[in-house]
């Protein structure tokens, strides 16, 4: 049996890194999500009540659970990521696998017998926030891995979010040119490697689940869904079936986005059910948007872009932080001079155009720490040296126009000045 998210569980729980809460109300989930979105601590709920599932949340909250799933310390995180993304690892078939021990089919399907929260007070209904979604390009069969918000519009269906320009939204548009429709995936209760690979910014043709194999370093086993022509992770803990009809949307949202506020109702496509198998007393796993754990995730493919384009550029960089928001971000530099830090921080928005503000700093600051980097800014930087760029492409769903320049700040060590600005600590 290979690894799944409950051997992730017990190794958390053996660093510390995991609180149980044996017994919780549904209603009252969404006030402890709140409550721990910026908690470094993997939270499981073990039972809630009325449910078969428990629910579990922050399961990657913090760089020291990207350390531990890599295998490294947190400043070699980016490093290892780019390696596991260059030597992709090719998933393999098995005849079967824990997360299909209990079945519904057709009518037996009822989304509402799943532990689904409703995050915010208006938010449409509840939401399925960490879902993996697998689908197949109509035309060449390759497998798409991503992960949307999933709105419960009923026992059997579901309304998906689809970013314009989107991998899966290019399949849909495929598949209705074709006049066929999607068949979809949706596992939920994964091992971090499976949801890091479907965060995981790749070219369209590339099956994300080969960096899943490669996170783990084995290949990914899977499993036939019972009712589509798809395979999954056989030991996931949920899987739902059914198919995207691309002639068929439905009002969606709103929705309580990373950036803390609500995407209004807009028409998107749904997803109709055809089964939804799962192992015994399954895990439900949800993210919050905003949360400490979705900016990381957000952030990064983004940082390891510009960790690798800074490294191909020769500058000597020594990481790069793009969360909390992933609309700000620093880079840490060890520069030759200051037409490198400029030159950087150009390069750090080329990468990541979501990007509004960046700040270079020196290696003596931590990145992780926005305390430490707000105090180099006010210590080694000077308004008048800051740079606006204006006019620019940013953060897409932007109706008032706030995401359209950008600024950068040096914040390094000004050239010349020795030990002028050493740091005064303790031996």
């Amino acid at each position: 049996m290979q690894e799944g998210l409950r051997d992730y569980l017990r190794n958390l729980y053996h660093k510390n890194k995991l609180e149980e809460i044996e017994d919780i109300s549904i209603e009252d989930i969404p006030n402890l999500i709140f409550a721990n979105r910026k908690s470094p601590q993997t939270i499981w709920i073990k039972k809630v009540r009325g449910f078969e599932s428990g629910f579990l949340f922050n399961v990657l909250s913090s760089r020291d659970h990207y350390a531990i799933v890599f295998g490294c310390t947190i400043h070699e995180i980016w490093p290892a990521y780019l390696k596991r993304l260059a030597n992709p690892v090719k998933p393999v078939l098995i005849k079967s696998g824990s997360v299909q021990e209990v079945q519904y089919i057709g009518s037996q399907v009822d989304l509402y017998k799943l532990p689904v929260v409703k995050y915010n007070a208006l938010d449409a209904s509840p939401y399925i926030t960490a879902g993996v979604v697998l689908a197949r390009d109509p035309e060449t069969g390759i497998r798409n891995v991503s992960i949307h918000r999933l709105q419960v519009q009923g026992k059997q269906q579901l309304g998906i979010r689809l970013e314009p320009g989107s991998h899966l939204e290019l399949i849909r548009k495929k598949a209705g040119e074709l006049g066929k429709r999607v068949e979809v995936a949706i596992t939920i209760g994964n091992h971090p490697a499976e949801i890091i690979a479907a965060v995981s910014k790749v070219h369209f043709g590339f099956d994300e689940l080969e960096i899943a194999g490669a996170i783990r370093g084995e290949p990914l086993q899977l499993t036939k869904c019972v009712t589509i022509d798809a395979e999954v992770p056989a030991w996931a803990e949920i899987v739902l079936e059914g198919y995207i009809d691309p002639e068929d949307d439905a009002p969606e949202g709103p929705f309580g986005d990373f950036m803390g506020y609500y995407v209004p109702r807009g028409e998107n496509p749904a997803i109709h059910l055809t089964a939804i198998t799962h192992r015994e007393n399954p895990v439900f796993q949800g993210i919050r948007a905003g949360s400490l754990e979705d900016s990381l995730l957000l952030a990064l493919s983004r940082e390891a872009a510009v960790f690798k384009a800074l490294k191909e550029e020769g500058i000597d960089v020594a990481g790069v932080n793009l969360s909390p928001v992933v609309l700000n971000g620093v880079i840490s530099l060890r520069p030759k001079d200051k037409a490198e830090v400029r030159r950087a921080l150009e390069i750090a928005l080329e990468q990541a155009p979501w990007l509004k503000y960046c700040v270079a700093v020196d290696p003596d600051v931590d990145i992780f720490n926005w305390e430490d980097v707000l105090w180099a800014l006010a210590t080694r930087s000077s308004p008048d040296k800051a740079i606006v760029f204006n006019n620019t492409n940013g953060f897409p769903r932007d109706p008032f126009n706030v995401h359209r320049a950008k600024l950068i700040i040096d914040a390094t060590i000004p050239a010349g000045a020795g030990n002028a600005f050493r740091r005064a600590i303790p031996r």
